[in-house]
C-alpha cells in the first residue's frame, strides 16, 4: 500500500525522499525519481513532512522514536508527521 501511494505522489510531481529496509524497493523509486536515504533519520532530515506506511504500531514506533537513527532524531519543530499503519 504504501508503495502505490508513494508512486502516485512521484507521479503528481511531488519531490519524494524513501526508505525501506529492502533495497530493491529503494532501487525501484530511485529509477523513478525519488531521492533515497539510508535511515529513517536521514529520510526525514530535510523535508516538510514524514509519512510512514507501516504494517503496526510496534513497527511505527520504531521508526518514529526507536534509535539513534530514528525519525525523531531528525526532527524540526512543527514538521508534520502522518503515520498510516497497515494491519493485514
Amino acid at each position: 500500500m504504501g508503495g502505490h501511494m508513494a508512486r502516485n505522489l512521484l507521479n503528481k510531481g511531488i519531490d519524494l525522499v524513501v526508505f525501506d529496509t529492502q533495497a530493491s524497493v529503494v532501487d525501484a523509486f530511485a529509477s523513478a525519481g525519488a531521492k533515497t536515504a539510508s535511515s529513517p533519520k536521514a529520510a526525514s532530515a530535510d523535508v516538510d513532512a514524514v509519512i510512514t506506511m507501516l504494517p503496526s504500531s510496534p513497527h511505527v514506533r520504531q521508526v518514529v522514536t526507536g534509535d539513534k537513527d530514528s525519525v525523531i532524531q531528525s526532527a524540526r519543530v512543527r514538521k508534520n508527521y502522518l503515520a498510516m499503519c497497515c494491519f493485514l
